[in-house]
């Protein structure tokens, strides 16, 4: 999403991923200096191989209630750790289901706030 070539990373960058384009979408808008990949599905996050140069994977993950998805965000963990070494797991707040609805809040927050000011 940077534009930069995984290859051309500085060593030991860390590398944000999340499953959809839409989800690299909003945490691109709340952090653009952020290096991002979408993993297209739960499935697919843990096939993907990352460059030595990276040294840190955090995967923005949504709240699940499917024991499926729990157990496949697990395998994903697992999967990544075995070449990655540091993979930490970010979730939204306990009241929003994924990053895009975290990201909306916050928007018709802000646009509430101008609204009043």
């Amino acid at each position: 999403v940077t534009g930069v070539q995984t290859c051309a990373l500085p060593i030991y960058e860390a590398v944000y991923m999340a499953e959809g384009i839409e989800k690299c979408l909003a945490i691109r808008e709340i952090r653009p200096e952020y290096r991002i990949v979408a993993g297209v599905s739960l499935g697919n996050m843990g096939a993907i191989v990352f460059p030595p140069r990276v040294a840190r994977l955090v995967i923005v993950a949504d709240r699940d209630d499917n024991d499926d998805a729990v157990r496949t965000l697990e395998k994903v963990v697992a999967s990544q750790q075995s070449r990655v070494g540091d993979v930490r797991l970010v979730f939204p707040p306990a009241q929003y289901k994924d990053i895009d609805e975290w990201v909306d809040a916050a928007r018709a927050q802000a646009r509430q706030q101008g609204r009043a000011a």
